[in-house]
């Protein structure tokens, strides 16, 4: 398991006017009943959003690109199927590629997957609504991502392994804390984008963030 938390303060309107609360909380075993994957795999969504990102961001030329360098060059553009399973290091292949013909870290790259899977990937396939029913605020919302995912586990993607989320108040009173867990390795920062862009299309409001206790 992958434990993490992350310290968030409601920022307001505008970008940059927020400070964030920095906390470190123990954090509990992950108890949502959950068996870590067996197969090492990521369903297609994941990859497909990695592409959306890639061609949006920075063209088709650099999707290429990053396909060779990953040993996945003969797959065509958009092929990433949503609902078939493909090996975890498949995926980890191509965002190690992205670090390298973008120049960006890891956690860049990560935490722009995260923003892409929100602003174009659940957009693309009519998930908003979905994501605006789980709550009237961040908080809120939060706090039901572990019915939303067990929903989707029954209904759309039986056998995936998603991260599981639990928020509490901060201990100073300026915001909340975030615990995120997931069976796959390093994938924090993909969490912190999807916050950050919920925060900013469901809210209109900037989420600034701390991460504290991540392994």
């Amino acid at each position: 398991l992958e434990p993490g938390s992350l310290a968030a303060t409601r920022g307001g309107k505008s970008p940059g006017t927020s400070t964030t609360a920095a906390t470190t909380i123990e954090m509990p075993p992950r108890n949502d009943g959950l068996d870590p994957p067996s197969d090492h795999t990521f369903y297609g969504l994941i990859n497909g959003c990695i592409e959306d990102v890639i061609c949006q961001g920075y063209g088709r030329d650099k999707w290429h690109e990053v396909k060779e360098r990953a040993g996945c060059g003969d797959v065509e553009d958009g092929d990433f199927v949503i609902s078939q399973k493909y090996s975890s290091d498949l995926t980890y292949k191509i965002l190690g590629a992205i670090t390298e013909v973008l120049k960006i870290t890891a956690e860049e790259a990560l935490e722009a997957t995260g923003e892409g899977f929100i602003n174009s990937w659940c957009v693309k396939h009519d998930y908003v609504d979905l994501l605006r029913s789980q709550g009237k605020n961040m908080r809120e919302l939060l706090g039901n991502m572990d019915k939303m995912h067990a929903y989707l586990r029954r209904a759309k993607m039986p056998g995936m392994s998603p991260p599981c989320f639990k928020v509490e108040d901060a201990s100073d009173g300026r915001g909340f804390v975030l615990h995120y867990w997931s069976f796959r390795a390093g994938l924090a920062p993909l969490a912190k984008g999807v916050v950050q862009a919920v925060g900013r299309m469901l809210f209109n409001t900037e989420f600034r963030m701390e991460g504290g206790g991540a392994s």
